[in-house]
């Protein structure tokens, strides 16, 4: 797995702005979302969704992309919608009480079998979790989409592109 904390040294805004196609999967959605960006970096998608008035809690290896991500949300007046966390997300235990779930171009750093059980324990830890948005490479998102299948048949799976995957899971209240 790639080593960010260097990278997000030398550049403040390594992977520019915040992914087009997920903001729009956002936008639609009414404000105060709690919003787990996993793999967050330096805040990129997890500052954008924050401004359109979500609950961000951004986790990352690389305490550099956190300080980051959290130095920018005070200085745009978000400091009280998004937190961050320094963690390997193998081992973060996910609590139940996020809405919705974003891993951003994280899963594919991971090797095959690291992924499917990262990803597995994750969403099995955020229980009812009703939204997770899911941008990697092409070639692991069927498996992607076949793990919450089988973890939740409620899921229902709308694929935006061949590598972003929105599942939303149809829970009666």
């Amino acid at each position: 797995m790639h080593d960010y904390e260097a990278d997000f040294q030398q550049t403040h805004q390594l992977f520019g702005a915040p992914s087009a196609d997920i903001l729009k999967i956002f936008k639609g959605k009414p404000a105060g979302l709690r919003v787990l960006d996993i793999g967050c970096g330096q805040g990129r998608d997890a500052l954008a969704l924050a401004q359109l008035g979500h609950r961000v809690h951004g986790v990352d290896l690389a305490p550099t992309g956190i300080a980051q991500m959290l130095a920018s949300a005070k200085q745009l007046g978000l400091a009280e919608l998004v937190t961050g966390q320094v963690a390997d997300i193998r081992a973060l235990a996910c609590p139940d009480g996020y809405d919705a779930m974003l891993f951003d171009r994280t899963l594919h750093m991971l090797g095959a079998n690291d992924r499917l059980e990262t990803f597995t324990r994750l969403v099995k830890g955020c229980g009812q979790t009703r939204l997770i948005v899911i941008a990697d490479e092409r070639r692991n998102i069927a498996q992607l989409a076949q793990a919450l299948v089988e973890l939740d048949p409620r899921f229902d799976l709308t694929p935006v592109k061949p590598s972003l995957l929105v599942a939303r899971r149809n829970c009666v209240s």
